[in-house]
Parts: structure tokens; sequence; C-alpha cells
């Protein structure tokens, strides 16, 4: 204890005397360990808080998917996951949710509330039990059931003021009573929970419920000795004998199983974790060999004093571990400033977001951050002082006196060399890793959306009736609103859509056109369909190609007409002009009516912006009345200074209201691609701190080798060398490593772009 005290009190007389060295190791150490701490916490986040369970390995999510009809990745109907459930020998247990948004009144002011709608199973296969009361029976799991609900934590605190005695208590959703039978606790609002303030039962009939209504996102618990692999096999034979059982509604659709990592982040989870991490290891090992290259040249100047102590006695073993303890203190001071680093980069991640991404809103240094930092810092100075210490102790009083006028030994140089072609070997690989997320992001936000997207302000609205005459009610409700609202000051135009652009998939549905022959399965020609007002062309700015826009006689009365987009007429009138001819919704032989085109207009981007636009189909609002539709007005000005007039409007109409979701549209392209902003920015930070690490490791390999053969060069400048001759001796000296890395570099980045060439986009 007492040599360990000797060791640190010497260290710190060292370092001190050495203010310029220690800062710059500091800082070089402290922004590679924050690279790392900040991958680690997003690794974490993306493999561990996605969903409140321990070992999301242990579970996978189903989907079905029809490629016919454009649908990669879909929900499950009730019928299709009740015989999943029923059927699967790979899962432990089967549970299918579908959210929901539930208006709360009886309260001060009405309000909606992000819900799911679960099968009574669900808590109890991902392990979850309720901070207070109780989950769900089997009995209310069912259309006669009671209407009964599951408050989330942060719904209890912020509504309820945490009152205990909730439990049993009936609140109003919907205009139903319904019993509160219990608290969820806190631990389950992160990943795809985090906005969840109520649960209630999904309480579907299997016989009144057709295959084709795919609303269910299904989650499983695999057996122990069951993966991934077996699970998909088995849902796609399972899939594939309801598409012979159900002709009529599973034609052309399959199943499989996948991650719960791949389902949330998606299919390129493996390759951005990859990227994550291998990022990590390379920002690291650049400062690791760029502080031992400093350590190596240091050590040149320490010559003198490490010979003394080993004249006076010291041993190697000795001098090796006063280096270590040297490299130790610079770590934890480093580790230490990392802390801060990660600390601001998640916080500044976390606003690039906006709060929105489920990935991401919950960044922050927890207990694993700060041992994970600690550790790292721990461990670094094995990696990069080991070596100069082991070089500095392996003193010869031969070498050193054949080495003092001036001359570079050549096996330090060798490592210096080595340690710099590192150092722009993986520097340039960040650097075009950086290159390619930045450009595909910027093509992703430039993309034209096919619309107007400046002062356009978006919400939504639910009209719920408990009337028969629903129709009616929705109808008139919001073509009052429409009115009201073109006529509020500061607004140019308002209309109203049933699906917003961008924020989500509209519904798809195939269709024949009149007079061509029936179509099979995987040729049946389909398309989104869309209810949209009069106006909604107009105040979007959406391009009429031909025809016309839908007009105020387009009544319900009237024969029904429909607008198609560009897309549309590519893929089943190969260029042609449509407008005139007539199409009927739903599979050959449907009794739907006939319905006119009468005009075709610009593609949309769809919610997936790295796939090309889909076949739309739009029907005017008074002949395709929806109870949940989006309100989108256009304005003079900034669109939220408005929003106080939008909703006095609203609640003129019903006061009980509920309105929601209300962003601008260029908010919602934001939030779009702000997933990728997140990753763009990691990417480009980490690939600037490489190459400064690297830019200043050079940099000191060439000071030194100056340094030390500043005799030399003064000789050979009195002898008659030329300054230009010195000079090139110099840069060639600096530059060969660097080439030689670069070489490397280039075929490790060919490598790590080929690679990457599936989660770009362009």
């Amino acid at each position: 204890m007492d040599r360990l005290l000797q060791d640190l009190r010497y260290a710190v007389r060292t370092l001190t005397t050495q203010k310029g060295f220690s800062l710059v190791v500091v800082l070089t150490l402290a922004l590679a360990v924050a690279a790392n701490s900040t991958i680690f916490t997003m690794t974490q986040a993306m493999l561990f808080r996605l969903l409140p369970i321990d070992a999301p390995d242990e579970f996978a999510f189903l989907w079905s998917t029809n490629p016919q009809l454009g649908r990669v990745r879909a929900p499950l109907s009730y019928p299709d996951y009740a015989a999943f459930r029923d059927g699967l020998t790979s899962f432990d247990g089967l549970a299918a949710m579908t959210t929901a948004q539930l208006d709360l009144t009886g309260l001060d002011e009405p309000a909606r509330l992000e819900g799911f709608r679960v099968s009574a199973n669900l808590f109890s296969t991902m392990g979850l039990s309720p901070l207070i009361g109780r989950v769900f029976s089997p009995q209310e799991d069912s259309p006669a059931g009671e209407h009964v609900a599951i408050l989330s934590h942060g719904s209890w605190e912020r509504r309820f003021g945490a009152d205990r005695r909730i439990v049993g208590r009936q609140l109003v959703f919907d205009g139903n009573p319904t019993t509160v039978v219990g608290v969820m606790p806190p631990e389950l609002e992160l990943g795809l929970f985090r906005d969840v303030e109520v649960w209630t039962p999904l309480a579907m009939d299997e016989n009144r419920v057709g295959h084709e209504g795919r609303t269910l996102m299904v989650l499983g618990r695999l057996r122990p000795d069951a993966s991934v692999e077996e699970a998909r096999a088995e849902v796609e034979t399972i899939a594939a004998r309801l598409e012979h059982e159900y002709p009529s509604t599973n034609a052309g659709w399959s199943a499989f199983a996948v991650s719960v990592v791949e389902t949330i982040v998606g299919s390129s989870a493996n390759l951005v974790l990859f990227l994550f991490m291998m990022t990590g290891a390379f920002v690291l090992l650049i400062a690791c060999s760029n502080i031992a290259n400093l350590l190596l040249a240091r050590s040149s100047v320490r010559k003198k004093e490490i010979a003394v102590r080993t004249a006076l006695g010291a041993t190697r073993a000795r001098l090796v571990r006063q280096l270590l303890t040297e490299s130790i203190l610079l770590s934890l001071a480093a580790g230490a400033l990392a802390l801060l680093l990660t600390d601001w980069t998640l916080r500044l991640l976390v606003e690039i977001t906006r709060q929105r991404n489920p990935i991401f809103v919950d960044l922050g240094i927890d207990r694993n951050v700060f041992l994970f930092t600690l550790g790292l810092a721990l461990v670094t100075p094995i990696a990069f002082g080991l070596l100069p210490a082991i070089r500095a102790s392996k003193l010869k009083l031969s070498q050193e006196l054949k080495e003092a006028g001036g001359r570079f030994g050549r096996g330090r140089h060798r490592s210096r060399s080595a340690l710099v072609a590192a150092q722009a070997s993986l520097a340039l690989v960040l650097l075009v890793v950086a290159a390619l997320t930045i450009r595909s992001v910027r093509a992703l936000h430039d993309m034209d959306p096919g619309f107007d997207t400046e002062n356009l302000l978006t919400l939504r609205l639910d009209v719920r009736s408990a009337s028969d005459d629903k129709d009616n009610r929705a109808g008139w409700f919001f073509n009052e609103l429409e009115g009201k609202l073109q006529s509020l000051p500061g607004i140019e135009a308002a209309a109203l859509a049933s699906h917003r652009p961008i924020v989500s998939a509209e519904p798809n549905r195939s269709f024949t056109i009149e007079g061509r022959p029936s179509a099979t399965s995987t040729e049946q020609p389909w398309a989104a369909t869309v209810a949209v007002s009069a106006d909604f062309f107009s105040t979007l700015r959406v391009p009429i190609i031909s025809g016309r826009q839908f007009a105020l006689q387009d009544s319900a009365s009237s024969p029904p007409v429909a607008i198609v987009s560009r897309k549309s007429v590519e893929r089943y009138w190969q260029g042609g002009d449509p407008v005139g001819q007539r199409v009927r919704l739903g599979d050959p032989g449907s009794d739907t009516p006939w319905i006119e085109i009468v005009g075709v207009v610009g593609d949309v981007r769809n919610p997936d912006a790295d796939q090309p636009p889909e076949p739309h189909i739009y029907l005017p609002f008074s002949q395709s009345t929806r109870e949940s539709m989006a309100v989108m007005a256009r304005t003079t000005g900034d669109p939220l200074t408005l929003l106080p007039s939008v909703r006095a409007a609203i609640w003129q109409l019903n006061p009980d209201q509920t309105i929601y979701d209300t962003r601008t549209m260029k908010e919602i392209l934001y939030d779009d691609v702000a997933g990728s902003f997140v990753f763009m920015s990691l990417m480009g930070y980490f690939a600037l701190v490489a190459l400064g690490l690297a830019t200043s490791g050079v940099l000191g390999v060439v000071s030194y080798f100056v340094s030390e053969r500043r005799h030399e060069i003064g000789v050979r400048i009195a002898l008659g060398a030329r300054v230009s001759d010195v000079m090139i001796t110099v840069m060639r000296r600096g530059l060969m490593p660097v080439l030689f890395g670069l070489g490397l570099g280039m075929l490790g980045a060919f490598a790590v772009s080929r690679a990457m060439g599936s989660m770009l986009y362009g």
C-alpha cells in the first residue's frame, strides 16, 4: 500500500507538471469513451427498452404479408390470430393487441387517451403484474364481458393524483361507464408502450369478425427449445392452410414470425447494431493508438529519468507499474469527463427527435451506462499504456548512447508508424460510413412529398355517436366544421381526409376495371383508398393532371365518383387516360356500385419514405362518410398561432369533442425522418472525432520526429542541404504510414458500404 501511494503521488506530480500532455490525453480518451458510452446506451435502448421484457430474444411478433397488395408487414385478423394461437407449438403463449384512442369524459374537460385493446393473456405472456389491482380475466375478454380498464402509471398520477382508490371507480370512456380494475407499474411505460394511458380488453367475437379485418399486432413467447426461424416455418405452414381454407379472404396472404428488435427497429436492425458497435470500437482503437503514440514519444523524453531510477535500483516491474499508474489516473479523469459528454450527447439526441421516437425518448445515463463507462475507463489504460510502459522500461545503456546524437530509433519509429497507419485506415472507414449515411438522410429529407407542406396545420377528430344515424351525424359535423374553418381569418383553405399523407398507411383495397376480364389473385388491381373533401387537392396543392377535382354536386345522392393517382394510371392503365371509365371496389363478383373516374392527380408520398408511391383511389367524403377524419388548414402565417381559433370552432359545434395529434405538416415530415437524423448525427459526430484524433496522431508523430532529429537536420543544413529536401524527408516520413493506412481503409470502406446498401436510400 505504501508503494501504491508513492506511485500515485509521483504520478500526480508528474502529470500536473506536464499539463499540456495530460490535457490532450484526457480529452482524447474522453471523446472515445463518450462515443462508446453513447453507443452502449443506444444499443441498450434498441435491445432492452423496446418492450418492458427482460429477455426480448425470447419473444417474436407475428405479421401477415401480401406482396401483391403491397403489404409487406400487416397486422393479423382475429380469426387468423385464433388459428395461430391454437395451432402453434413453438410458442408458450400468444397474445394480441391493437391501438385504440378512447375519449375520457365526465372530468374537467374531454380528453383523448392513447390506449391498447389487448387479449387477457398479454400481461401474463409478457410476465407483467399490476402495481395495484388486477389484470383482465378471460370472462372480461369477451363480447359479453363488462366494460373494464387498466390505467398506466403516468395517467394515474397525472389525471387522478395517484389516488389508490381509483381501483373500482367508474370512468366514462367513449360514452360507456367503465370500471378501473388496476394500475400498471411505471416500468411498462417505455418503447412501444411509452405513450399508452389506458388498457382495455380486446373482447372480439371470432364468429362475427372476418378474416379480412387485419388490425392485430400479435406477440408470442417462444418455447425454450424453439428459435425464431423454427417459429417462422411453422407460422408459414399454418398461413398456407388458412389461405387454402378461406380463399375469398386469405388468397395471396401469408404470415411470418420476426424478432422484437427487427419489428420495432426495422429489417436492418442487426446491421445498425453492428455499425454502432464497429464505430465505437474504431473510435476507441484510434484514440488508444493515438495516446499510445504520445506515450511512446513521451518515453523518449523520459529516458534519462528512467535510466536514473534504474541505476538507483528500480526494477522493471516497478517502472511498468509506475507508468501504468499514470495511465490509470488519466483514464479516470477521462471517464468523469466522458460521463458529462455522454449526458450532453444523449440530451441532444432526444431533442433531435423532439421526444417522439419511442427508441430514443428515454435515453439517459443509468446504472448500466455508468458501470460501462467506468469499466471502459479502467480497461483502456492496459490497451494504450502497456506497450509504451514496456518499451520505456526496456532500457539499454548502449542503445541510449547510440541514439544520443538524435537518431530516431527504428523500432520506436516502426511502432509509431504502424499506429498512424491504423488510425488513418479506421478514420477513412468511418468517414465513408458517415458520408453515405448523411447523403441517404438528405435524400429522404429532400424527397418531393407530392404536395405543398408550408403553413399547413393538421389534427384529427373522431365523431363518436351512440345513435344509429352515425354517418349523418359525422357528415353534418365535418361539413359544418369545414365551412367554419374556411371563414376564419388567417386560413386560406381547409379540407378533410380520412388519412393524412405520410402519417399513416391508408387501407389497401382491390378493385375491378369495367370491361376487363377477371384477374387472378396475384394480378388483381389494388390501391390505397382515401375519403377526402371537395377542397382537399386545392388545399394541399396536389396537381390535377387530367379531369377535375371533386365538386359540391358529388353528393350522397349523385352517381359515385372517384379520382385516381398517377401511379394507378401508370400501373393499371399503362399511362392512358382513365377519365370516364368505371371501377368497382372489392374482389371480382362484389356487388358494390360502379364508380366513375372523374380525374387524375399527382402522387403523394406514402409513410414508407424509401418506397415508391402507392396507387391511390380518392373517394368524396360526401359519398364515403367516416367518423374519424383529419382536418388540414392552409394558413397565411405560422399555423400554430391559429390553433386556438381552430379549437374554438370545433368546440362551438361540440363542447365535448376531443382533439388529438395536432401537428404542422412540417413537423410531420421532420418526425418521419427524425430517427434517421439521429443515426446521421451520430455517424457524422463519430467520424469527425476519428478524423480529428487521426490527424492529431499524425501531427504528433511528425512533430516528435522533427524534434528528435533537430541536431541532424541542423548539421545537414550547415553542410548545404536545401530546406526543400529536409521538408520532403519529413513529409515522406509522415505521409508513408498515412498512405498505407488509406489503402487499407479503402478496402474496408468498400466492404462496409456494400453491406450498408440495404439500409440506405438512393
